[in-house]
């Protein structure tokens, strides 16, 4: 008899289905034939996986439901049914153990759900579908139908693992061992009880570890039959037994299987000690992942983890000094969250050095403390089956009576794009020397704009009591006859007006900076349409990177945000599969992007042809000159001596210095030794000293000069010559106040 087992499309990439393989295993041990369709990988049409089913012909069809992935498989299912009435269809894997009765009652065309860990369960049912026993009461952990009723066979316990048939990946379509990541799994269960994790109730609290040879056995048989050189293991708690742990080490060391590894799940961080991490640097481990969660403190008590922040810090130093890399995970809308706390907690991951970390939104998954406290305080916002833990267009799944959406929004925000911190402290001595030397806080600043976009967010983060107008340097064409008029508020300011017209997203001001003129950008979107079939330019032309992709322009543009509705890129007419941070070395893939089409360089073959499908739109551009009514003098001087703080690059100090009316300068310059694209750190206001100096002495000879230039009038020389002096001793007096040379300033 014929099993074929589908891993539906989930957000989670590059990894074939465990759970799947270990079913496979199971039921080849039994004598079935089991073929695993991929769909998470592979793109397939719908006249293919139809083709795939007829050519087969299996007699039960079984998928792997998630709860992310849930919505999906139901489509997969009833698509299927339509077609092929004939088959027994078996719903598995998370979501079934965890609310399966409602999934199966709402979805009729599916016959029976396996609950827990299935291995033992599906294959006897399999053993009785093939003799074609209709009673299928007695086999313990399984939903099935009777006389119209959905029951559960609650007789139901965790196996034995040591008993379990290894997984059997081969039997998955279409799949490519090339730098295959084998997935370990050498335990099963957790103890423990974090208010947000279902792992207790899919596994059970009941830790179960395999013999440490049994582990090293299957890696030495998948090392032959895979030829793979890399592996991760997939437990949910590793650790639990640190003896087992460092024995499964030792016995990788002895075999001498020089394989690589990682192991992002299932460290705990009060389980590990330093002769545990040297052996598992010694056995091949590359990469170790902490499920920190939360760097506030407040909020990591909140979540009955059973650690200590102090344990966080110990591990992160140990697993330095075994020199692994340290990967931290985080959580965005545990109890007690809020953006100071987020905040919070990006300032202590900041501080702890990691090579990598993730901040992941909180899905009350059911059956949780969470999704408990999201029922009697708060509310779903969406069907958490259609969600995602990351990625572009987040959804907020809930909100309580404490953390609203909004809340949660801004936390995603400050924790995705941290640039605001590299810069705070900063800040926070401007706004204070600000508040401390004009007895008010900062209400209106000027920020010319560099390339990328740190000191803006800094700004709209540090800075929220704040208007900040924002404008770009461009030069603009000599001729622009369409001309825009300012006017000036109740209060007479032109700069309130002007930002009242930025609020229209489609609008941005630009700055001629040459000819001292300002100019207002206004972009409309025409109408967008789908370009298929795009050839792409031959292979060899692409141009490559350090980080090991390539790249080709595409003929028309295409979104700046990295998602799957922006295309597809097929390599000989095979899609490749999408990812927002595709691990470029290892795994085929590719996505479009801001015009470009991306491949992994797994995906590169000189010899192949490239297509693309992807959207593109048609957009207006129109510009106008921003000109003050007659006689009221300069636009950008105006505006200028409306504001309180102007911050504007480094490389332009030699322009604002001198004409720039407001009450205090900042210059600025991007750290280039940071890592923006990886890790989106940045340090926007670092500056050398003698790059802070030039500008201050700039600052100081420009009134000096002028002071020269009036000798003729001696009372204008000596006002002049005293307003340098006190200028002077404001830069003195500034850097002993912060203790920092990393500003410019000049107040009028």
């Amino acid at each position: 008899m014929r099993v074929l087992l589908i891993d539906p499309p989930g957000w989670q990439k590059h990894s074939l289905s465990l759970g799947l393989a270990y079913l496979a295993g199971a039921a080849r041990g039994a004598g079935f034939d089991v073929q695993i369709l991929d769909m998470n990988n592979h793109l397939y049409s719908n006249e293919r996986i139809q083709k795939i089913v007829s050519d087969y012909a299996p007699q039960v069809i079984g998928i792997s439901v998630k709860t992310a992935t849930a919505n999906v498989s139901a489509q997969i299912i009833s698509r299927l049914k339509n077609v092929f009435p004939g088959i027994t269809y078996v719903a598995g894997g998370p979501h079934i153990t965890l609310c399966g009765k409602e999934f199966l009652q709402e979805n009729k065309e599916i016959d029976l759900g396996v609950i827990g860990e299935g291995e033992a369960s599906f294959v006897e049912l399999i053993k009785n579908i093939q003799n074609a026993q209709q009673d299928v009461s007695k086999i313990s952990g399984i939903f099935y139908r009777q006389s119209g009723n959905l029951i559960l066979n609650t007789a139901y316990r965790h196996p034995d693992i040591s008993k379990i048939p290894f997984p059997v990946f081969e039997a998955a379509k279409d799949i490519d061992f090339t730098e295959f990541r084998y997935p370990l799994l050498t335990s099963r269960g957790c103890p423990y009880g974090c208010i947000f994790c279902c792992v207790g109730l899919i596994s059970g609290k009941q830790w179960r570890g395999r013999e440490p040879e049994d582990v090293v056995s299957e890696l030495a048989q998948a090392k032959e039959a895979y030829q793979m050189s890399l592996f991760e293991i997939m437990d949910d708690n590793f650790t639990l037994d640190v003896k087992r742990a460092k024995k499964i080490c030792r016995l990788i060391i002895k075999k001498k299987l020089n394989l690589s590894w990682w192991c992002h799940n299932g460290l705990r961080a009060d389980g590990l000690d330093q002769e545990l991490l040297n052996l598992m640097k010694k056995a091949g481990c590359t990469s170790i992942a902490l499920g920190i969660e939360s760097g506030d403190e407040s909020v990591f008590n909140n979540i009955n983890k059973g650690e200590k922040l102090s344990d966080i810090v110990k591990a992160v130093k140990m697993i330095k000094k075994a020199q692994i890399k340290c990967v931290g995970y985080f959580i965005v809308g545990l109890p007690g969250d809020s953006s100071e706390s987020t905040k919070r907690s990006v300032r202590f991951q900041r501080g702890l050095g990691l090579s990598d970390f993730k901040y992941n939104i909180l899905i009350p998954y059911p059956g949780t403390k969470i999704s408990q406290l999201v029922k009697e305080k708060g509310r779903l916002l969406t069907d958490i089956k259609g969600t995602y833990h990351f990625g572009n267009n987040l959804k907020i799944p809930f909100e309580t009576d404490k953390l609203s959406k909004e809340t949660l929004q801004e936390c995603i925000h400050l924790a995705e794009n941290q640039e605001w911190a590299a810069g705070e402290k900063e800040i926070i001595d401007i706004k204070n020397y600000f508040q401390n030397r004009f007895g008010r806080l900062i209400a209106r600043i000027v920020l010319i704009e560099d390339d990328s976009k740190a000191v803006a967010q800094n700004l709209t983060t540090n800075c929220k009591e704040a208007k900040v107008l924002k404008i770009k340097t461009e030069q603009v064409p000599a001729q622009v006859a369409d001309k825009y008029l300012l006017k000036a508020d109740a209060q007479g300011s032109c700069f309130s007006f002007l930002i009242g017209l930025m609020q229209d997203p489609s609008r941005q001001v630009i700055l001629d900076l040459p000819r001292r003129r300002l100019f207002m950008q206004s972009i409309k979107k025409i109408s967008s349409e789908y370009v298929r079939d795009e050839i792409l330019p031959p292979p060899l032309e692409w141009d490559s990177t350090p980080r090991r992709y390539f790249a080709a322009r595409l003929k028309n543009s295409s979104p700046g945000g990295c998602s799957t509705k922006n295309g597809v890129v097929y390599k000989d007419e095979i899609a490749l599969p999408f990812s927002h941070s595709p691990q470029w070395e290892k795994t085929p893939c590719g996505k479009i992007e801001s015009g470009l089409a991306f491949i992994s360089k797994a995906a590169f073959s000189s010899s192949a042809v490239y297509t693309a499908d992807y959207v593109t739109s048609k957009s207006d551009s129109t510009l106008q000159e921003l000109i003050m009514p007659q006689g009221q003098g300069c636009v950008i001087e105006r505006i200028l001596n409306e504001a309180d703080v102007l911050f504007f690059p480094a490389e332009l100090a030699s322009s604002f210095l001198i004409f720039s009316g407001a009450k205090l300068l900042i210059g600025y310059s991007v750290n280039p030794g940071a890592d923006f694209l990886r890790h989106k750190v940045l340090d926007p206001l670092s500056m050398g000293r003698w790059r802070a100096y030039a500008m201050k002495a700039q600052s100081v000879l420009a009134s000096t000069r002028r002071m020269f230039f009036s000798l003729s009038r001696p009372f204008v020389v000596f006002i002049k010559g005293v307003k340098v002096l006190i200028l002077w001793m404001e830069i003195l007096v500034f850097q002993a106040k912060t203790k920092t040379k990393k500003f410019i300033f000049r107040t009028k």
